[in-house]
């Protein structure tokens, strides 16, 4: 008989995610975007080098940024503080104060990257601890730290100077240790299966791949694997020999919109800014149709031509022309007429082509134009969003236009196709493999999603991954938000059983009140606590997934390793700074989220008089087959953000009020009738204590 001991798939977790984390940074390299990841004096700046195995150290990652700068990574999946010295920890603090002692450049940062998998006490704790002395390094230790946080620090502090002396053969001083600390990050990287980092790695993938992102992502992490095997360093020149035929490739254009990382501009020709290339309709026998060019500046910068919405040209002596399409490019003119046969198929066009075309585009009007316009199409590409309806654009092929008629304010950008009109000056088209594979993703806003996702879904975040998988359906206590108050000086501190303490929070956010509201509001936690205590249930704490409820309703989310620590009474004190930076959790509690909208009505999808919220647009298309099968049908519909807390309170509050419920990411079963997903219930009408709250 075979027996194990569990050590080798544990030792395999690892191996993937280092390699995942490996992934992610070589995402960042391939594509020239910024890290994907935030290390504080790092923000913006785009690696140029990963390092794997290196004889430095720090040996598992090396990332070099262009200013030459760089992060040492050590990546632990899982990882506990101990101070064995045969322990993870130990021996990363080792690795970290080495690499201190032998290089002592100031552009060096030491990582250690986990999951949410690793302990609470490194995860939270000494990642609170590391970050109140960037804050303050003079007068750290006077910051409030709870029990368990005063013996993290203490752990933290022996293991540094016992390292230190054992390599150094000298204490380390106060000076140094407060230096060596603030190079020390500890960075919780979720990059495995369905997790928030690596979804962001395949939108961005999704933004450049001609193949399915998932097959490139799965490339890298194999790679990755290799790379350190061989103990190599790899730049992005490296990167794009093997990946180059996976991406797609910018078009030649000079357009700066072209840099953005989901589309690329395709022009047909070279652009002009002096000319106007017309297209309407002949009124010279034997010809249907012409194409023509004008000059667009007087010798006094003035125009030439007017243009009045939808399809209206005035010429200098009055007279006007309805046109069929306007644009920058003779080239664009000629892939209008092939792409409207219905139109010019066996029609005869004229083209009057202007011989002194290099004249005019010398032109200091010309000159200066040109300038302003490339300031607006850097402007424009921005948000992804139409010019006229202001809604995301992520359809392929849709037109870039630069409007100057007579109601329209002068800009450059993007249009829907059904938006566009004649009298926009097309300059060309946008195209990225991004929309191909999330065709089902209409009008949605990615960039905006790209932006919110890593600080955002807090809590719905801890259900699945902690709750979801234990049941099928969630029931999820909502109570509207008031507003944030940001100026109050007040707030609630819980202690607890063990000596430590936590504070009060709303939505991830330490909770802050006026004097009165915090006294009023201490009383009757004070009252729950002890109400809850003589039921025997009392309220108590976890760590891991820092949930506050009752010990009841805590026992099936807590894991093997947290204790549920019990609460003993809260108390009014004074908010400070440090207490937010340490105890904000997330930018977005709830959100963002989408759903999906009638295009025609405007009006949400619903099921069984539910709303329809999803927390991963990229897995729409599931959905969508489940639906389905079910018989609900799907209209012609928009993806659309609910990208604040407060638009979330907002929606919820209105269906609750006009008597529909609200579930997140529901499946059906052929009836319709639901077998997974969370729903929403309004806390205000839910009796009893057993409502858990994520801190």
């Amino acid at each position: 008989m075979q027996t194990s001991t569990g050590c080798g798939a544990a030792t395999h977790a690892g191996i993937d995610y280092q390699q995942r984390l490996s992934a992610l940074f070589l995402v960042s390299l391939l594509l020239d975007v910024e890290l994907l990841l935030r290390v504080e004096g790092y923000v913006g700046l785009k690696p140029k080098e990963v390092a794997y195995e290196t004889d430095q150290p720090i040996d598992d990652m090396r990332v070099r940024f262009e200013d030459e700068s760089v992060i040492f990574f050590q990546a632990k999946r899982t990882i506990d503080l101990s101070r064995r010295p045969e322990s993870e920890f130990y021996k990363v603090i080792d690795q970290f104060i080495d690499q201190y002692t032998s290089n002592l450049n100031l552009k060096n940062a030491y990582v250690l990257a986990t999951s949410s998998a690793a302990s609470s006490r490194i995860v939270h704790e000494l990642n609170k601890i590391l970050e109140s002395m960037r804050l303050n390094d003079q007068n750290f230790s006077a910051n409030p730290l709870t029990k368990n946080e005063q013996d993290t620090l203490q752990t933290y502090q022996t293991i540094v100077s016992d390292v230190y002396r054992d390599r150094m053969g000298c204490a380390i001083s106060d000076e140094q240790f407060i230096d060596f600390s603030s190079r020390v990050f500890v960075r919780r990287v979720d990059v495995e299966a369905d997790m928030p980092d690596e979804r962001v790695a395949l939108i961005l993938l999704a933004s450049r791949c001609k193949v399915k992102p998932q097959l490139v992502w799965s490339q890298l992490i194999t790679n990755s694997l290799s790379y350190a095997s061989a103990r190599l360093s790899v730049n992005r020149d490296g990167l794009l020999h093997s990946f180059s035929e996976f991406l797609r490739e910018a078009e030649p254009t000079s357009h700066p919109m072209a840099e953005d990382q989901f589309f690329s501009i395709v022009t047909k020709g070279e652009s002009v800014y002096g000319r106007e290339i017309l297209i309407f309709r002949s009124e010279v026998e034997g010809y249907d149709f012409v194409v023509a060019e004008f000059a667009r500046f007087d010798d006094d910068c003035s125009r030439l031509l007017r243009f009045a919405a939808p399809d209206k040209c005035i010429f200098q002596d009055g007279s006007v022309q309805t046109i069929i399409y306007r644009c920058a490019a003779r080239g664009g003119a000629m892939r209008f007429l092939e792409e409207n046969p219905k139109i010019f198929s066996g029609k005869t066009v004229a083209i009057l082509e202007r011989d002194d075309a290099a004249v005019i585009e010398s032109t200091n009007c010309v000159q200066t134009h040109r300038e302003l316009f490339e300031t607006q199409i850097k402007q424009g590409a921005s948000s992804m969003c139409c010019l006229h309806c202001a809604k995301p654009i992520s359809e392929q092929y849709s037109p870039v236009v630069e409007l100057d008629d007579d109601v329209s304010d002068h800009s450059v950008g993007l249009v829907h196709r059904e938006c566009w009109r004649p009298v926009d000056r097309v300059l060309g088209i946008v195209t990225g493999t991004f929309f191909d594979e999330y065709s089902f993703l209409k009008r949605f806003d990615v960039a905006t999603w790209m932006k919110l996702l890593p600080t955002g879904q807090g809590f719905l975040r801890s259900i699945k991954e902690h709750v979801m998988p234990k049941a099928g359906i969630v029931t999820v206590a909502w109570v509207p938000e008031d507003d944030y108050q940001s100026d109050y000086d007040y707030c609630l501190k819980i202690n607890l059983g063990d000596g430590s303490f936590e504070y009060a929070t709303d939505r991830g956010r330490v909770e802050r009140m006026n004097a009165a509201k915090a006294r009023k509001a201490c009383d009757m936690m004070n009252l729950a606590i002890e109400t809850a205590r003589r039921q025997n249930d009392p309220w108590c704490f976890i760590s891991k997934h820092r949930a506050i409820g009752t010990y009841s309703g805590l026992l099936p989310l807590k894991d093997a390793d947290e204790s549920c620590i019990e609460c003993v009474n809260t108390e009014v004190t004074r908010y400070n700074r440090l207490i937010g930076k340490t105890y904000d959790r997330n930018d977005g509690f709830y959100t963002p989220l989408c759903l999906l909208v009638d295009k025609g009505n405007e009006e949400p999808l619903m099921i069984n008089r539910h709303l329809i919220i999803l927390t991963d647009p990229l897995t729409l298309r599931s959905y969508l087959d489940n639906w389905t099968t079910a018989g609900v049908n799907i209209p012609d519909y928009e993806v659309r953000i609910i990208s604040h807390d407060h638009e979330f309170d907002a929606k919820v509050n209105h269906f609750f009020d006009h008597g529909f419920g609200v579930v997140i990411d529901p499946l059906v079963d052929r009836n319709g009738n639901l077998v997974a997903g969370m729903l929403i219930q309004d806390q205000r009408k839910m009796v009893g204590p057993e409502v858990l709250e994520f801190l």
